[in-house]
């Protein structure tokens, strides 16, 4: 079973208040961006789906620490 590698995870401060989550989720073997993955902030409704290349973009989050639940249909 094929493993997914989430190889990079930022918070970028935009303003005083909000902050924003993004990076790529990658196939852990060829990696190549996997499209289509959910992305969600555990305990949260905020998350987004990847795009064509893997990446995602998740606005508006407060600073602070949080998991991050990654998951894909059939994968």
């Amino acid at each position: 079973m094929r493993i997914l590698l989430f190889i990079f995870l930022s918070i970028s401060l935009h303003s005083q208040d909000f902050g924003t989550v993004s990076g790529q989720v990658k196939d852990a073997i060829s990696g190549d961006g996997l499209p289509g993955v959910n992305v969600m902030i555990k305990g949260t409704y905020y998350g987004a789906a990847t795009d064509l290349d893997g990446n995602f973009h998740i606005p508006k989050i407060k600073p602070g620490s949080y998991d991050v639940e990654v998951s894909m249909i059939g994968y």
